[in-house]
């Protein structure tokens, strides 16, 4: 019988993404998150959570989605809460794919995974963040297929395709699994004519080096350049603004000198 290697590989390796939204949640809601989490790996069909408001568990639920990217089968906008007066809620997901091609589709992932993330663990982290940088770079296409899927890690790994969340969670993905402590995607709204409130949407990422904090937009340098690489929070507002909460500060300006393209 074959494995169901999400269950299998997560329930082991739950260390390897990193939290950062988790860490500033009261106690009971990172058990609600904990217990959303392991639900959603192991593709429950219902969800029992502890009393809290039901506003917060989909907020939490976006949280665990964001931060455990590998989560692609699951499609939380078609997800169901149900109340139980004030002593119980039962969270019903909703899922893309049954366990069998939810399980065909995760070993793809982790084994595409494995043969990227593999060489690169001789190199240094200043290193790694260029070569996954110059992966998805050279081998991603923007492309929205108005499909659930083209927002879902999946696609630019494994189909080469994809929107800015997409690309955002591969490559947290993949940061992750290179052993960035750090390492974390930023929503924000795309500025027009000097204003901050009519732009798009859109997602990028934040990385950790030498315990400086940097703003990393693969999306943009998708067409050629590196404009977006290793960004200060003043340098990525000139042309968005940040919606995510609770970030570090990214105050330390890039040294251009020290990026080397052959790796």
């Amino acid at each position: 019988m074959k494995r169901y290697y999400g269950i299998e590989f997560f329930e082991k390796n739950r260390s390897v993404c990193y939290c950062h939204q988790r860490k500033y949640l009261s106690l009971e809601e990172k058990e609600v998150y904990d217990i959303i989490l392991k639900g959603l790996i192991n593709c429950r069909s219902c969800i029992t959570l502890p009393p809290i408001k039901a506003e917060r568990v989909w907020e939490i639920c976006d949280m665990v989605l964001d931060e455990h990217c590998y989560l692609f089968h699951v499609d939380i906008g078609k997800s169901i809460i149900y109340v139980y007066g004030e002593t119980e809620l039962k969270l019903e997901p909703v899922y893309l794919y049954d366990k069998e091609e939810t399980d065909e589709k995760m070993w793809s992932l982790m084994e595409k995974i494995t043969s990227l993330v593999g060489p690169w663990m001789r190199l240094s982290k200043t290193e790694q963040e260029k070569a996954v940088y110059q992966y998805l770079k050279s081998q991603v296409t923007y492309k929205d297929t108005h499909t659930r899927e083209c927002y879902e890690c999946y696609m630019p790994l494994l189909e080469g395709k994809g929107v800015c969340i997409a690309i955002a969670k591969a490559a947290k993905l993949l940061f992750d699994f290179c052993g960035f402590g750090d390492s974390m995607i930023v929503t924000g709204r795309l500025t027009r004519h000097n204003r901050q409130d009519d732009g798009d949407l859109h997602a990028w990422n934040m990385v950790c080096l030498n315990h400086k904090y940097y703003h990393l937009d693969i999306t943009f340098d998708l067409n050629g350049g590196k404009r977006h690489y290793n960004l200060t929070d003043d340098q990525i507002k000139k042309d968005r603004k940040i919606l995510t909460e609770k970030l570090p500060a990214c105050t330390t300006r890039w040294n251009e000198r020290s990026f080397i393209w052959s790796i």
